[in-house]
């Protein structure tokens, strides 16, 4: 039988394309609708209507004969033989076992391999036909004549039978056809209930490798506990939808598109059933269609419905990517839109191609991850002469059109996984839209402990200016003398003054006028030293220049945790409020220098008042010289007295703002405490929104390398109320920070050699807790400051899943060599499910020689690698060369080859250099075919 079977390769690999199994061609048998209204022959005009249609395949469908496929087939090739379209043929048979009370028989239809149509005349000479309600003596669909297509009926024996016949009793029937049996109208009833005849249909399910129907019968075979026997599991199998087309106003309505189909009885509608377009995403060949009966399930390699499964945007997909002028690589290797596994044998050129992809993409990332493309020195990235970019699916460069890719070197998961803080870096993104509200809450909590510490190391500093007042105060009553003595000194100075003045009789009054006048110039003589001193400081402001270069205004909370553009908004008004600070204060410096400078000509002034209006007084005085001399001793022991006092004030006051720093930093430490109590609180009563089964949480603690950091400052040699056991004892400075800020102060309690006190007080009392996130993942966690339960296996897996989770805007994964980090079980049962939904999502591209990542992930293309070598040419001698096509393209070795890609398919290539890759292959297909 003439065929329009043509060996076609498909480097791209699986894609979804429209398919149509169940349509009748012109001058088949029964239903014939096709008809020209101009008088044109209608099987050329039935060439051309599939022709120009997007549906890419074809099932020609017959009623017990191959007369149609072969009449169509004969005249499409001559028409078309260049043409894209692929046809298959679609025996329909009528069963002569009825399903339901009413009588229903079942239409079911084979769907020949192209390559055993050779055949198909013994096939149709051997099965066996009866004519229900004529003469029902058996004979073979090559004896039926015109007007007994519509009453013939078989048995699934007589099918059996006539494979057995035609294609030997050891062959495996679905290498020669499928049995696709129709659902709904014309089939079976899925639905129990119905009336239908439980036991007839479950044993033409079980004959089934798939059927025809819509929507609403997938989810039915797909349940593997549907048979009537509910001890029995049968396997899931694949539903599509045909247009059944029997005329040009069939195809015209049906063809490719949506229909919605009214079943009715005694003029009411009893049903309706959607019939949608079939997508297949498989090469357009008989191997392809297979793929369907070894991932039936919707969404995997068969859908039915109006769009094109998987759609990605074309701007997040690596069409290509292109080798300028290379002997090494090959000019261009174009790649599928979801899963490409890149397979070969050792330093074959996998890992260097997924690298040079990525490098075109984000340079700058894949030089801080590797060297270079390969191992050695020549093979470092900035020795690499290649002229190498890639193409995206919008037709862009990425020079054009600048995108991003989530790139996972080899090792890359386990060696991430083992470090607490690379751990946190991935949690954070991952928790923050894990746990709604949580970044705010969290950033806020860390201002808030920032701000607090910020607090602690301001009182600090205060703490210290005190302390170092009251010590230079002290230093100043030691070189005073005692109060009491002083006190002592003046008053028997008085009493020689008294005795002195009755000596000389001095009125009483003339002496308190002469003491009362000495004293006033006394304190007037005294400010005017002061007022020389406060000069000093302001001497430089003037009208001209702002005495005050700058201000800082701090908010608290901090405004780091606004939006960026109320910060701006806030921003701007600090500016304008500093500039107005500034002039004012510099105004108020000014003016005072201008009040001093007043004061200290009124000072003058008053002094020589004092000294005119009492000269008389004072001359007689100073006639006397030690009269003269006790009265000024007893002025001077008053401003000693008076000296005195004001330090103790001063040194009195500087207690008490020493003890305010105290309180403050009891303050701060207690409501740093509460940030971090509280961050761990949220995370645990927050909803989580769970990824990939993670369950996110927080731990505040203290790594003993951390208080060993910053004790380096603190003799730990000898005990005191602050080191035990060589350690410093972090609770007893928070408990009692006064003790420990006067013990450090002191001296008490030693620091070492060239360490400031002041910076050890602060590292002590700021030392705050550090934040790390845990997680848990069946049962297992990571993360925190304990060892993880997991398995270097599932620590790598975490890490996978918390990149991909991470990345909400769908840039392509490209990951080399998960197996490497990953155990098997966690490839098979993890993995695996996780790349075939992730890959719906985002392109992956993933290098690997573990043959259960690669084929039962259902890789949509393989891109098999090889370098040159005797053992293993490539075609011209390039370097590296790279075979891509799907794991349905199978071609035997030729032995004869010389080269190595060409000398056989995709599927033989892996089942070769693919650990375990025979096994792999026999499990995916045998996975659904329970019997």
């Amino acid at each position: 039988m003439t065929t329009n079977l043509i060996i076609k390769k498909y480097p791209i690999g699986s894609e979804w394309r429209k398919w149509d199994l169940h349509i009748h061609a012109p001058g088949g048998h029964l239903y014939n609708g096709y008809k020209t209204n101009d008088g044109s022959d209608a099987l050329d005009k039935f060439c051309d209507e599939l022709e120009k249609s997007d549906v890419k395949t074809f099932g020609i469908t017959d009623y017990f004969s191959a007369d149609g496929y072969s009449n169509f087939i004969e005249r499409f090739n001559s028409k078309y033989p260049d043409s894209e379209k692929v046809f298959f043929f679609n025996l329909e048979l009528r069963l002569n076992e009825t399903v339901n009370r009413e009588l229903e028989e079942v239409n079911l239809h084979l769907v020949f391999n192209p390559n055993s149509l050779d055949k198909i005349d013994k096939f149709l000479s051997s099965l066996s036909v009866v004519k229900t309600g004529k003469d029902e003596t058996p004979i073979t669909c090559s004896e039926l004549s015109e007007g007994d297509y519509a009453s013939a009926t078989v048995t699934r024996k007589s099918i059996t039978d006539a494979f057995e016949a035609t294609y030997g009793k050891k062959a495996i029937r679905q290498d020669h056809f499928l049995v696709l049996t129709a659902a709904n109208n014309d089939g079976l009833r899925p639905e129990r209930g119905k009336q239908r005849k439980e036991g007839i249909c479950d044993e033409i399910d079980k004959f089934s490798d798939g059927f025809f129907g819509g929507v609403q019968n997938i989810e039915y075979y797909l349940d593997e506990d549907r048979l009537e026997d509910e001890e029995l599991q049968i396997a899931k199998k694949p539903v599509v939808s045909g247009s059944d087309s029997h005329s040009f106003e069939d195809i015209e309505n049906f063809l490719g598109k949506r229909y919605i189909e009214e079943n009715e009885k005694d003029g009411v509608q009893v049903e309706q059933i959607v019939k949608d377009v079939t997508w297949v995403k498989a090469d357009l060949t008989y191997e392809g269609l297979k793929q369907m009966l070894y991932e039936p399930k919707s969404g995997e390699r068969v859908f039915i419905g109006p769009i094109k499964p998987d759609q990605k945007d074309a701007y997040k997909v690596i069409r290509k990517i292109k080798f300028t002028d290379s002997e090494d690589f090959p000019e261009e290797i174009v790649l599928n839109d979801n899963l490409c596994s890149i397979v070969g044998s050792r330093s074959s050129g996998k890992s260097a191609l997924l690298a040079y992809i990525a490098h075109s993409i984000i340079p700058d990332e894949v030089e801080e991850l590797m060297l270079g493309p390969g191992e050695g020195e020549e093979y470092h990235w900035s020795n690499i002469n290649e002229d190498y970019s890639i193409e995206w699916a919008n037709g862009n460069s990425n020079d054009d059109s600048p995108g991003r890719v989530v790139y996972v070197p080899q090792n890359y998961l386990f060696e991430r996984s083992k470090d607490p803080d690379a751990i946190k870096e991935k949690i954070e993104p991952v928790l923050f839209k894990t746990v709604s509200g949580f970044e705010g809450f969290y950033n806020n909590a860390l201002s808030e402990i920032s701000e607090a510490n910020e607090e602690i190391t301001t009182k600090i500093d205060e703490w210290f200016a005190a302390s170092d007042t009251i010590g230079a105060v002290d230093n100043q009553l030691k070189s005073l003398g005692d109060k009491a003595t002083v006190e002592k000194q003046k008053k028997d100075t008085e009493d020689r003054i008294q005795k002195l003045k009755e000596e000389n009789k001095l009125s009483e009054t003339d002496l308190e006028t002469y003491r009362t006048v000495t004293g006033q110039i006394s304190s007037f003589e005294e400010r005017k030293r002061q007022i020389i001193t406060e000069l000093t400081v302001v001497s430089k402001a003037s009208e001209e220049t702002l005495y005050f270069n700058s201000v800082d205004i701090t908010f608290s909370p901090s405004l780091s945790a606004l939006p960026a553009t109320l910060q701006e908004t806030i921003k701007s008004k600090i500016k304008t409020a500093q500039e107005g600070i500034l002039k004012d204060a510099s105004k108020d410096v000014l003016e005072y220098k201008d009040v001093l400078l007043s004061e200290q000509r009124s000072s003058q002034e008053s002094i020589d008042k004092l000294k005119e209006d009492n000269k008389e007084l004072i001359a007689k005085y100073q006639k006397n010289a030690e009269l003269e001399g006790l009265v000024n001793t007893v002025n001077s022991y008053t401003a000693i007295i008076e000296k005195i006092d004001n330090f103790e004030a001063t040194k009195k006051a500087k207690g008490v703002e020493k003890s305010t720093c105290v309180d403050a930093i009891k303050i701060a430490i207690t409501t740093r405490q509460g940030s971090l109590e509280s961050i761990s609180q949220h995370i645990n009563e927050a909803e989580q929104d769970s990824v990939s089964g993670i369950k996110f949480g927080v731990e505040c603690g203290v790594e003993q390398e951390d208080i060993e950091e910053f004790s380096t400052g603190i003799n730990l040699r000898e005990k005191t109320t602050f080191v035990e056991k060589n350690q410093l004892n972090l609770e007893a400075i928070r408990s009692n920070p006064a003790k420990f800020l006067t013990s450090i102060y002191s001296g008490e309690q030693k620091v070492n050699a060239h360490k400031n006190k002041k910076d050890v007080c602060e590292e002590a009392l700021t030392f705050t807790e550090k934040v790390l996130f845990t997680a848990e993942m069946e049962g297992d966690r990571i993360g925190g400051f304990t060892e993880s339960t997991m398995t270097p296996g599932k620590r790598a897996l975490f890490a996978l899943r918390l990149i991909l989770a991470e990345s909400d805007d769908s840039w392509p994964l490209l990951i080399d060599q998960p197996e490497d980090d990953l155990d098997s079980r966690s490839i098979y049962d993890e993995v695996v499910p996780f790349l075939k939904e992730k890959k719906k999502e985002r392109q992956i591209i993933m290098v690997s020689h573990n043959a259960n990542l690669v084929i039962s992930s259902d890789s949509e293309q393989l891109i098999i690698a090889n370098r040159n070598g005797n053992d293993r040419p490539n075609q011209d001698g390039a370097q590296f060369n790279y075979l891509t096509g799907s794991l349905e393209f199978t071609q035997e070795l030729d032995p004869d080859c010389e080269d190595t890609l060409s000398s056989q398919g995709v599927c033989e290539h892996a089942c070769s250099i693919l650990d375990g890759g025979k096994t792999a292959f026999e499990n995916r297909k045998n996975k659904y075919n329970i019997k």
